[in-house]
């Protein structure tokens, strides 16, 4: 796992594996404690980079309730146009065909993007310590 302390609290973060599609990466999260990642500033995206080593992660966000509201799973408040400006990919999120619903940070560039929800990738976790200590 990985530390991160933002707002004087600190968070923990893991990548779960095998790859799933997202409902089953959220069950999986859910299952440990915790919750897909909410990224939603550019120091939590450099994290994510790191962490990441390349590979493609399901995080905490997703429209499938409402298309084009995308809602984060840890306090269920709204994606911001600062959000998407900090940490999606140019052009995204861009429902591609109809049917992107789920958001995952994307290995080669770094930076957020949506899509389809069945698509099967690895998902990164986040919980709150235990004790002050993942």
């Amino acid at each position: 796992g990985v530390e991160y302390g933002t707002d004087k609290k600190l968070t923990c973060m893991k990548i779960i594996t095998p790859a799933t599609t997202y409902d089953q990466a959220t069950s999986l999260c859910a299952d440990s404690g915790g919750y897909l990642a909410s990224v939603k500033t550019v120091d939590k995206l450099a994290m994510v980079v790191s962490l990441a080593q390349g590979n493609n992660l399901w995080i905490g966000l997703d429209d499938q309730a409402t298309e084009g509201v995308y809602v984060w799973q840890q306090d269920f408040t709204h994606l911001t146009s600062t959000q998407i400006n900090d940490t999606f990919t140019k052009g995204e999120p861009n429902n591609g065909w109809n049917v992107e619903d789920c958001v995952h940070f994307r290995g080669n560039t770094g930076r957020l993007n949506d899509q389809h929800c069945w698509d099967n990738m690895l998902g990164l976790c986040e919980t709150l310590p235990i004790e002050s200590t993942c």
